[in-house]
């Protein structure tokens, strides 16, 4: 796929070149697609010979694909067939080009690839994931997470069809905010983004939003999200000087534009820590900073989440000595690449790990990876209990909802791979 601008020169290009074949028809030996002036100026075009597509040419992402197989060669713009020919193709190299020399003839290309295409019953065994998880059920020290509904004895996952969904990509963030889930950030293929996309999960469709605003964040991965007052605050992660950041910006959902808040906040500059809404206090934690900073655990006003905080790494100012803090826990050295939820007053903090070292929690830690803290109490305490219920993962997913905690992806002790669990006060179920 190519990011294509609105006065640009890029096509992707299959060689050699061939004479010429007759017009509609795509040449199996030389076939290119994209945007080209010198065939048509308000069009994506196929070659050879060049012709305009359906496709608008237009600034956005296209997916531009040359397919061959039994059936012949495909040219196709978006998924739809645009030139095709009964003979399959003699492909050996592709070119990419972008740009003739003119002002705003930029392109970026996302994943380009050239693969041989799997027999049909190959892909559809591909495909056809969709199946029971099997669970493994563990205790849980706290109850004062109560899940509303009782927990499933078996999961299984569905596709979901959409017409159009935003380019993979990961370290970005997601919030929700009423029945729409905002995608922002993120790096893909060694290029951070800063787009911003809806998910409507009634309708199950997704929209890129093109926001207003003077300026928009700069691009960015490891930043945290959190929505607040009908707002999304966005806080640090990672620029692209390869540094951590230490801005905060604020989107408004209502009119879907952009705001610069502050050029430092009380985190500081840091990347892989949470920010996580709970008993009308936003609590930062963890990430990787400048030197002892990446232990910080912050609680800051609902109201002023970018500048309102109060230290509470150690303990907080109103709460008795006795307060248990991470560092009671093994995590005297923070937490990075961990997942944050809250729901009752709680704060549930899963996995992550050591920024010194890059060990995985629970590593050298106790509490089995996953921990509660108590906003009334202002104290920690491990979640897990019983022999045999670690939970070790870092750059994975979690999201609260009525059945308890769902857990997803991220890396483990053996590499990656997917970790799905259930967390509630009486057990996790772990697949």
């Amino acid at each position: 796929s190519s990011q294509l601008a609105e006065e640009s020169s890029a096509f992707v290009e299959l060689v050699p070149e061939v004479p010429a074949i007759s017009k509609g028809q795509a040449s199996p030996d030389s076939t290119a697609v994209g945007v080209f002036t010198g065939s048509h100026g308000a069009k994506v075009v196929a070659g050879y010979p060049w012709e305009a597509t359906s496709a608008p040419r237009a600034a956005g992402w296209k997916l531009l694909e040359v397919v061959s197989d039994a059936a012949g060669t495909r040219v196709l713009v978006d998924g739809k067939v645009e030139k095709s020919s009964a003979r399959r193709t003699t492909l050996d190299k592709v070119l990419l080009k972008s740009g003739g020399g003119g002002e705003g003839s930029d392109a970026m290309w996302d994943t380009v690839s050239v693969r041989r295409l799997p027999s049909s019953e190959d892909l559809l065994a591909v495909v056809a994931v969709a199946g029971p998880m099997t669970l493994d059920r563990r205790s849980l020290s706290t109850a004062d997470h109560r899940p509303s509904a009782p927990f499933p004895k078996s999961a299984v996952w569905e596709r979901v069809p959409t017409a159009a969904s935003p380019p993979a990509r990961f370290g970005h963030s997601s919030v929700t905010h009423e029945g729409t889930k905002y995608v922002f950030g993120g790096e893909r293929n060694a290029r951070l983004q800063n787009d911003l996309w809806a998910f409507d999960l009634a309708a199950e469709e997704w929209r890129h939003v093109l926001p207003g605003g003077a300026k928009l964040p700069e691009a960015r991965v490891g930043h945290s999200a959190v929505a607040v007052g009908g707002k999304m605050v966005v806080l640090g992660g990672r620029g692209a000087s390869g540094h951590p950041l230490q801005d905060a910006w604020e989107f408004d959902f209502e009119d879907e534009s952009w705001e610069l808040v502050a050029n430092t906040t009380a985190a500081g500059a840091r990347i892989g820590h949470t920010a996580t809404l709970v008993a009308g206090s936003v609590y930062v934690l963890g990430g990787e900073g400048p030197g002892a900073e990446s232990a910080v655990f912050l609680r800051c006003d609902e109201g002023d989440a970018t500048g309102s905080c109060v230290d509470v790494t150690h303990g907080c100012p109103e709460s008795p000595s006795t307060s248990k803090v991470l560092a009671d826990f093994g995590l005297a050295g923070g937490i990075s690449g961990h997942a944050a939820e809250g729901k009752g007053g709680q704060l549930f903090v899963l996995g992550g790990s050591d920024p010194r070292t890059g060990e995985l929690s629970p590593g050298g830690a106790s509490g089995g990876g996953v921990y509660s803290f108590d906003a009334d109490a202002c104290s920690w305490e491990a979640a897990f209990a019983g022999p045999d219920s670690d939970f070790a993962a870092e750059g994975h997913s979690a999201s609260m909802g009525d059945e308890g905690l769902m857990v997803f992806g991220g890396r483990g002790p053996i590499g990656f791979g997917c970790t799905r669990a259930f967390l509630g006060p009486r057990a996790v179920h772990a697949a």
